[in-house]
């Protein structure tokens, strides 16, 4: 009897460290108070605090304003980081093709322009859509 008493003051001693093993790292880097927002959202406000505030806005600012089908290039997020797969994953319905878009979606390049292309619509002073030129 005194061997499974033990036993199991054991296996709780290692259940409790296991458990605080499992929730440290979120106490010790306050993700709680994030998981926490997070539940307490809906999902249009979910997307927009994973994603970030303005990148979402301006993702489902550019879905509306192109045409369905087109195709689009994005200037000023690095190339296959986390925000450019965000964006790519929001915008599916349109192609991306970086050569030779119908649409570039400019984010925060204040000064941004290229050859045969022309304003389409903007959102602020650096997030904005420019449409190539032509048919």
């Amino acid at each position: 009897m005194n061997r499974a008493r033990i036993a199991a003051a054991v296996f709780a001693a290692w259940l409790i460290i296991w458990a605080i093993y499992l929730i440290r790292p979120y106490i010790k880097k306050d993700l709680y108070g994030e998981y926490s927002s997070l539940f307490n959202r809906p999902l249009e406000g979910k997307r927009a605090l994973i994603t970030g505030e303005r990148l979402y806005e301006f993702i489902l600012f550019c879905d509306k304003a192109m045409p369905a089908g087109s195709s689009y290039d994005i200037a000023g997020l690095e190339k296959e980081p986390l925000d450019e797969r965000r964006a790519v994953y929001y915008l599916y319905p349109h192609l991306k093709r970086p050569d030779d878009p119908d649409y570039i979606l400019v984010y925060d390049l204040e000064g941004f322009a290229r050859g045969g292309y022309v304003p389409y619509r903007r959102l602020d002073q650096t997030r904005r859509i420019i449409k190539r030129e032509g048919p």
